[in-house]
């Protein structure tokens, strides 16, 4: 699996920007290109319309990726609901027979068949706020400014509307080698289900535990794109 120059897409977890991964440039090689995938109602496409289902999400996400030159290597990463849409984006792209990605990294979720119960879009604006901080990720602090509410809500619900009411309906393996990241504390993960995410390719897989609860990625992004690289072959020495 040697990508000694390619694409690496980014996509973001449930209320977030794709524009969190932009510091991670400074931890990978020049020849790696990073790619923000911002999805809609958010950062510069705040613009747009929320989308709160996959169904919709994926043509979307589609024309993106595909607006790019995909016949060099390029990976995908996605944490949480990024992982979803990853993992989602992947089957679409083989079903339309475009070249698939010289790897799927994908972070912060159990398989896809290992459904929650919980349903967090559903639930009252004052419970929705006491599980975002429960979760971490989010400074106490701003969820105490209620005009940052007002903004961020919407868009946190709509995320998890998505996730929730994804209908996984599995074909075969993909084709694609899988990575799977996770962080040793994060409540989220049930880690005697993880290789289970083994199933959904019928390449190489593994998986790597970090220090850190659900939101790890930010403390840890210098040894994820480490890993990622070393993976894709590519050089080790950032050069940015």
């Amino acid at each position: 699996m040697m990508m000694r120059k390619g694409k690496l897409f980014m996509l973001p977890y449930a209320g977030g920007s794709a524009s969190v991964y932009l510091s991670w440039k400074k931890h990978l090689p020049a020849e790696v290109e990073l790619i923000p995938m911002e999805l809609p109602g958010r950062g510069k496409r705040y613009k747009e319309p929320l989308i709160d289902s996959v169904q919709n999400m994926i043509p979307v996400l589609l024309e993106d990726i595909t607006s790019h030159e995909l016949s060099t290597s390029y990976a995908i990463f996605g944490h949480s609901m990024g992982n979803l849409l990853a993992l989602e984006l992947a089957r679409e792209l083989a079903k339309q027979d475009h070249p698939l990605p010289a790897a799927l990294f994908l972070s912060g979720r159990n398989p896809p068949h290992v459904k929650s119960n919980f349903l967090r879009h559903v639930l009252s604006e004052q419970e929705l706020v006491q599980e975002i901080l429960k979760l971490g990720g989010t400074p106490p602090e701003l969820m105490e400014n209620r005009e940052w509410l007002e903004l961020f809500l919407p868009i946190i619900r709509s995320d998890y509307k998505l996730v929730e009411t994804c209908q996984f309906k599995w074909d075969a393996p993909l084709d694609c080698p899988f990575m799977i990241f996770n962080g040793k504390q994060d409540l989220l993960i049930d880690a005697g289900q993880i290789e289970e995410w083994s199933r959904f390719t019928s390449r190489e897989y593994s998986a790597a535990w970090f220090e850190g609860d659900h939101f790890y990625i930010h403390d840890q992004a210098e040894e994820i794109c480490r890993q990622m690289v070393r993976h894709l072959g590519a050089p080790t020495s950032p050069l940015h």
